[in-house]
């Protein structure tokens, strides 16, 4: 609808480009938007996994500690222990305890690393400490 004012034409509405082209940039930032919150939510995810894992290893490491008799800590099956405590929780779990100066070291060096995967992709977490007999 165009009307003319004193030799002007004004038209009302806008045109099918202006229409197209409004449409394709809301249409970018709805997409943008989307992307960027299903990203966080894997990263939540992601980051929730990681912390679950540490908590596992601390377990391992303060049952190691409450023990303290340096036969018992190198005899245990560490991965069935967690799994009978209920802590095995995450995709593919792996947990794997090592002595890295060996088991006859004073202080006895060990390392817990506990892995999983997720998304195709192994994702590891490790403490390492150091534990001597009282």
């Amino acid at each position: 609808m165009r009307i003319f004012f004193e030799g002007i034409m004004w038209r009302k509405g806008f045109s099918f480009l202006e229409l197209i082209l409004a449409s394709t940039v809301l249409l970018i930032a709805l997409v943008s938007l989307l992307t960027s919150n299903f990203n966080a939510s894997q990263v939540a995810l992601i980051n929730e996994h990681t912390s679950v894992a540490l908590n596992e290893a601390q377990a391992v490491l303060e049952e190691m500690r409450r023990r303290n008799l340096r036969a018992s800590i190198v005899s245990e099956d560490w991965a069935g222990w967690l799994n009978a405590h209920g802590c095995f929780c995450l995709p593919a779990q792996n947990l794997t305890v090592t002595y890295p100066s060996g088991t006859d070291a004073d202080p006895l060096e060990i390392r817990v690393r506990v892995d999983w995967n997720e998304q195709g992709r192994v994702h590891t977490v490790q403490l390492l400490t150091l534990l001597t007999e009282r």
